[in-house]
């Protein structure tokens, strides 16, 4: 919402003297307003951190969450529901290695829940969080990406994590090169499993 410019009274009262009362209560009430409203931004209410976002693909080539470290700064690793979802799907399919594998990453999401609630985010080790997103994105936010791809899915959510948390960068994992340049354009940090 925008709203109109505001005109502040030049302070001084009609025979040319010092401001009156009502000048310095107007002044105050709008100071006070524009607090408010910069309290308001993202920035300004929430620490910067690294949000980590992977893919499927990254999940199952590096399954170890608690040692993916970039750099020395606090992370969270958020799994976007999409993700969730195609390991599910992954446990059923016809390949056993890929099935054994989807199934052991989502047993240790069951894990990472007995430490609380993973929706809120919980700790992993050190001052690395894990968290999962129960939604899908909002693809509008993205209309060029197809609602259909899952791909474009797990793209869409990193941008709209992106947009929630406007301090903190987000860093997509992947090892898929399409989705990284995907990412890129829309200004996100994409990044291959190995290496992170």
């Amino acid at each position: 919402m925008v709203s109109s410019p505001v005109t502040l009274p030049t302070g001084a009262d009609e025979a040319g003297g010092p401001p009156s009362f009502k000048f310095y209560e107007l002044r105050d009430n709008l100071l006070s307003r524009q607090l408010h409203l910069i309290d308001r931004l993202p920035g300004a209410v929430e620490t910067p951190e690294l949000l980590i976002v992977p893919d499927t693909n990254a999940l199952l080539a590096d399954p170890a969450l608690a040692q993916w470290v970039l750099g020395d700064e606090p992370a969270t690793i958020v799994v976007p529901q999409q993700v969730v979802a195609e390991l599910d799907r992954k446990k059923a399919e016809g390949n056993e290695k890929v099935a054994k594998k989807a199934d052991s990453i989502i047993r240790r999401f069951r894990e990472y829940g007995r430490r609380g609630d993973t929706l809120a985010g919980v700790k992993l080790v050190g001052k690395r969080l894990f968290k999962e997103l129960p939604d899908s994105p909002d693809m509008s936010l993205v209309p060029d990406l197809d609602p259909n791809h899952a791909d474009d899915r797990i793209l869409a959510s990193a941008v709209a994590i992106s947009a929630a948390h406007t301090s903190s960068r987000v860093v997509l994992v992947t090892r898929d090169r399409n989705l990284q340049n995907k990412a890129r354009l829309r200004g996100l940090v994409a990044i291959d499993v190995s290496d992170i």
